[in-house]
């Protein structure tokens, strides 16, 4: 039997009292990958294009929260994948 992991590669930062997945003021993080390795991105869901992120002083630990969380993600899954 294949063994499978359970693992975050998505994040929704958003007022609490408005944790829809689609909060006109929340934000995702993400890691992503296009076969050239994986990399971070940063979602204002104000925006379809997701061209620019705006981010207000406010929301900024929660969303550095979860961009840290990302990149340690990322680490952790390369420091398995070495093995």
């Amino acid at each position: 039997m294949t063994d499978y992991i359970i693992r975050p590669t998505a994040w929704l930062v958003a007022p609490a009292n408005d944790p829809r997945l689609f909060s006109e003021r929340g934000y995702r993080v993400e890691i992503d990958d296009e076969a050239a390795g994986e990399f971070v991105t940063v979602r204002d869901m104000t925006s379809h294009e997701a061209r620019q992120v705006s981010i207000d002083c406010e929301a900024w630990p929660a969303v550095r929260l979860a961009i840290d969380s990302a990149f340690a993600e990322i680490k952790a899954h390369e420091d398995t994948a070495d093995e």
